[in-house]
């Protein structure tokens, strides 16, 4: 799965019964159904209990991950966050 395709996953893409992540549109356009693996399960699972629900502000559009201000992550935000987690790994 490409990383970019995270700000896109909505609550129901996550198949926590069958290990899987639907990613809608992606390369190509076409639809996949990705696996995930139980600790990114148990993970995200974890984030939506009790992270997510104080992220959400107003009408919940049932974006997965959510900005501290509420709102689904932009492409730039996130390729940021990215390079900034991989320039952090290069220096240890």
């Amino acid at each position: 799965m490409r990383w970019a395709k995270l700000i896109h996953l909505r609550l129901q893409d996550v198949e926590y019964e069958r290990g899987c992540v639907m990613v809608r549109e992606g390369k190509g356009g076409k639809d996949r159904v990705v696996p995930i693996g139980d600790r990114a399960l148990a993970w995200i699972e974890a984030y939506c209990e009790r992270t997510r629900p104080r992220l959400v502000r107003g009408e919940d559009d049932g974006t997965l991950f959510l900005t501290t201000r509420g709102g689904p992550f932009s492409l730039v935000r996130m390729t940021g966050l990215v390079m900034d987690y991989v320039n952090q790994v290069g220096q240890e």
